[in-house]
């Protein structure tokens, strides 16, 4: 038994040991191997991750910032307006590009008959603190404290529109929509107000549609008076007198028609001389800044802010909006203005989250105006809630993840008043990322540029993204560490399993070892039991050896054991005796002996 044991025992633990010590050493080869090509290949996705996720940002951005809405609303207003102010067919609609197959005529297709608009001080106020989830949803705070608000229809204000019953002075001619009022009557605004009715489907739809436009705003040049179509219809908080700009640049040459100018001289003298203090309740849009830029380019959608709401809630906005043009007669006539909030914008920047680490801080987006400065619009460094004006890139508290020279770097990439291929403007700022100062810093433009390339495309924001390369260590870290951890775990288990396959080998072994050589027990047994005997008083029923029982199991495997056994069963069976052997003892045994020839041998 011991010998089959060392026999097969000895191999058996040394080929057990052989493997276990092989799978340590593939393992821990192994680990380090994949830990190596790991680092290299989250190097490598992590710097292709870091390039192209600042457009994935821009395009996700441009979702939430409805950048396809002015020129929309612009394209609405234009139709409605189609004959400005005074071209044939303007006053009876017939020279709108609709035709009506029932008329034979070009008419508008909603009706023209709605109520009058309201004035802006007439609202009639449909949203309250139990239903505004239904109307307005989480902009309810935006109007300030108890705000008067009315979704029902769009609001009308023109210059010197007043309550008769809580304004001194007020008349009933400075509400004459017929007239434009008493403060600066027009011509044109008897027709504007009429039209502008048509236009609440479009300015209702663009609120509920998209969740951070605070109001939507379509601002009439009105023959120089100005006046405005807003929704939702809700009461406005002055933030006091706005100085004017005055109304010279409408001399400047019309952008559709260079042989004439803007605005005739009666409309310009309708305005305030430059920095004339003019109260909000006079307010006209010609004097402002932002509509001058609108009109004097109006091919393309104008960005403005991002600025405070002056209500003192912390909330920022940014303002985007287009100039209107009529298509036959080329006058100017309104611009487009749409506020929306940037609290989304804020959450989205702030929540984007890469390679499983943005809790750290190691990662930063920016979106900065594509402007001079680099005005910065969101940032997570920016709190804009604790703000009262905006602030650039070159301020000491954003340095991290942003610098003048990246805004500069990543600008100076395309000149986009070329015509270019978008896939090469693609191609060009992926292809831009640097390292830098121990960040790895990757920008695109937003809006993201349209597939097909278009002279009216322009950036008008970027996004840039910066990684600190430490936080990417970090990665290569943890990549480390769970390798590590796995290759302990692997070695514990192929430990534990050689462990346990030796002791069951060995088990196994010792098992068949006593299981093949129990014949051979049986033999050396008797064998010992008859030599045990000799020289001792027989008796055969006390002294018999027992051989008719088979040693040999009944499963067990046919082998020379087996002939041995039977042999060795035949030999002690036909020893004297009957049914086992006969000892002879050392004892005189007196027997006849009839042997004839023995009477010769005696003496």
């Amino acid at each position: 038994r011991k010998q089959i044991i060392l026999a097969f025992g000895t191999p058996t633990a040394l080929t057990i040991l052989l493997i276990m010590a092989a799978s340590i050493i593939f393992t821990v080869h192994t680990t380090k191997s994949i830990t190596s090509d790991a680092r290299s290949d989250v190097s490598n996705v992590t710097r292709t991750i870091s390039q192209n996720s600042p457009r994935y940002i821009a395009e996700i951005l441009s979702l939430q910032i409805p950048f396809q809405l002015p020129p929309l609303i612009a394209e609405v207003v234009m139709d409605r307006f189609a004959g400005y102010p005074h071209h044939l067919g303007y006053d009876d609609d017939t020279a709108v590009p609709f035709f009506d197959i029932d008329t034979q005529r070009n008419s508008y297709p909603l009706n023209s008959t709605a109520a009058a608009l309201p004035l802006h001080w007439q609202i009639d106020p449909n949203v309250n603190s139990d239903n505004y989830q239904e109307h307005v949803q989480h902009r309810w705070s935006w109007y300030g404290a108890d705000p008067l608000i009315s979704t029902s229809s769009a609001a009308y204000f023109m210059q010197g529109a007043c309550d008769p019953t809580k304004e001194e002075g007020c008349t009933d001619e400075n509400n004459n929509i017929d007239t434009g009022g008493a403060i600066t009557p027009t011509p044109t605004n008897k027709q504007i107000v009429r039209k502008a009715a048509d236009l609440n489907f479009i300015l209702k739809s663009t609120y509920e549609q998209f969740q951070d436009v605070r109001d939507v705003g379509v601002y009439f040049a009105n023959a120089g008076a100005g006046s405005i179509l807003q929704f939702p219809h809700h009461q406005s908080r002055s933030n006091g007198p706005y100085k004017s700009i005055g109304c010279e640049w409408m001399s400047q040459p019309n952008p559709f028609d260079k042989s004439r100018p803007i605005a005739s001289n009666e409309e310009i003298k309708r305005c305030r001389p430059k920095g004339v203090e003019v109260n909000y309740t006079d307010y006209n849009v010609l004097e402002q800044d932002w509509c001058r830029k609108m009109a004097l380019e109006p091919f393309q959608t104008h960005f403005f802010g991002p600025h405070n709401s002056g209500l003192g809630d912390g909330l920022w906005y940014i303002s985007m909006g287009k100039a209107v043009y009529d298509r036959l007669t080329n006058e100017f006539i309104a611009c487009i203005l749409i506020n929306i909030s940037l609290e989304s914008i804020d959450d989205a920047v702030s929540n984007v989250k890469l390679l499983n680490r943005a809790e750290d801080g190691g990662i930063r987006v920016t979106v900065v105006k594509w402007d001079e400065e680099g005005t910065v619009v969101a940032s997570p460094e920016w709190n804009s809630s604790n703000e009262t004006e905006p602030t650039t890139i070159n301020n000491s508290r954003i340095e991290r993840g942003l610098s003048v020279q990246d805004f500069e770097h990543f600008k100076s990439l395309v000149d986009f008043r070329e015509m270019l291929d978008p896939k090469d403007v693609r191609r060009k700022f992926e292809g831009a990322s640097y390292e830098t100062d121990g960040l790895f810093v990757s920008a695109y433009p937003l809006p993201v540029p349209p597939e097909k390339s278009t002279k009216e495309y322009l950036p008008q924001f970027m996004v840039i993204l910066s990684i600190e390369t430490e936080d990417l260590e970090k990665t290569f870290e943890t990549i480390e560490d769970l390798a590590e951890e796995t290759q302990k775990n692997l070695v514990i288990w192929i430990v534990a399993l050689s462990a346990a396959g030796l002791i069951t080998s060995f088990l196994c072994i010792s098992l068949a070892s006593n299981y093949l050589t129990k014949p051979l027990k049986w033999i050396n047994d008797t064998s010992n039991e008859i030599l045990s005997q000799v020289g001792q008083n027989y008796s055969e029923t006390e002294n018999g050896i027992g051989f008719s029982s088979t040693p040999v199991y009944r499963c067990s495997p046919k082998t020379e054991l087996n002939t041995l056994v039977l042999e060795f069963q035949k030999m002690i069976s036909h020893f004297s005796g009957r049914g086992s052997a006969k000892v002879v003892g050392n004892t005189l045994i007196e027997i006849e002996n009839k042997f004839d020839l023995s009477a010769k041998f005696e003496k």
